[in-house]
């Protein structure tokens, strides 16, 4: 989905020829499919080839993209199976579904009428909008589990997360759509769009990422525990990571770094992060099975230790050595992450 952000490039007599959808114009190159695409083919090869590159070029990078989300989403449904009343396994479930869903869309679309350019970008300000909203929200149910469920943390995360939707509404209201030779399905977006998607995701993540770990470090300082050596290793991983993908991305998308191409790098911002999110879960599960396992491997049922003969003749004193060796170990309550 490559890019120009400079909207005056197009000018406004396309305006002319413009239809309207809920009061949005829409560029009349923006509601060609792909298929009438392909068979309106100049006699020019090299036009003809142009075409070809710029529309295959996007097909190959969204099903590199698929299948890492087909990956993802395998995992995520043995997480939600096991968990069905775990929150951040639905978090993590649901762009893991979404990307698999919009990577088959995009393969439709190249093979079949009915989906042009402007439905295949609107759908993706969609799925990339609820990703987002899907990343914050594993990150502020940690926040708000690591202290104790007060409920400022809920409100103020949820409050700070509902500017993301900001990000779909610039896409629909004020980016016209196209689909050109070369490049395929062009977005002309504002300036402001990168650092309105900055704004509105990489603080809020920080944010959520630094309550989680400082109280991981605080806990494994106190007790010492194996169990928060891994949660505060492994948040601060992922509060480093997360924010490092969101920054790193979006400098390419704010300085144009790869050309017009620079707009997949908010897919790759949205894959990197849910993956990192997924693994995080991931680990925090087996670190909270980890922590009550015992220490050894040699440990048998009390029942199966031989002992001597009791030199008490009562019943009730020796029946307590069986009724105790029957009692189940203690099993690990999962880390409702």
């Amino acid at each position: 989905m490559p890019v120009n952000n400079n909207n005056d490039q197009l000018g406004t007599e396309w305006l002319q020829h413009a239809t309207y959808f809920w009061g949005i114009p829409l560029h009349p190159l923006g509601e060609v499919d792909t298929v009438a695409f392909m068979n309106e083919l100049p006699d020019n090869l090299a036009l003809t080839r142009d075409r070809v590159i710029g529309l295959q070029f996007q097909t190959a990078s969204v099903l590199l993209a698929t299948f890492i989300f087909i990956r993802n989403l395998r995992i995520t449904i043995r997480m939600v199976m096991s968990r069905m009343r775990t929150l951040s396994a639905w978090f993590c479930f649901v762009p893991a579904l979404l990307g698999t869903l919009f990577g088959l869309t995009v393969v439709y679309a190249l093979l079949f009428s009915g989906l042009n350019c402007r439905k295949l970008l609107w759908l993706s300000g969609i799925v990339n909008t609820i990703a987002m909203m899907c990343n914050s929200g594993v990150l502020l149910q940690k926040a708000y589990l690591v202290l104790c469920r007060q409920r400022w943390i809920a409100i103020f995360g949820t409050l700070f997360t509902l500017p993301q939707l900001g990000f779909l509404v610039i896409v629909m209201v004020c980016c016209p759509i196209t689909v050109e030779p070369l490049l395929g399905c062009v977005l002309y977006y504002p300036s402001y769009l990168p650092l309105y998607w900055f704004f509105a995701s990489v603080p809020i993540s920080l944010f959520f990422s630094a309550i989680f770990s400082y109280v991981a470090y605080r806990q494994y300082s106190m007790f010492g525990s194996d169990a928060w050596k891994r949660l505060a290793r492994d948040g601060i991983q992922t509060m480093c990571l997360a924010v490092l993908c969101n920054i790193v991305c979006g400098i390419i998308i704010v300085f144009q770094i790869g050309g017009n191409y620079a707009i997949m790098f908010y897919v790759a911002d949205w894959l990197l992060t849910s993956t990192i999110l997924l693994n995080h879960c991931q680990n925090m599960r087996k670190a909270s099975r980890l922590s009550n396992r015992p220490k050894t491997q040699n440990i048998i049922n009390l029942s199966q230790i031989p002992t001597s003969k009791s030199i008490f003749t009562d019943s009730k004193l020796n029946s307590p050595v069986s009724k105790f060796s029957s009692i189940a170990p203690l099993t690990s309550h999962e880390y409702d992450d």
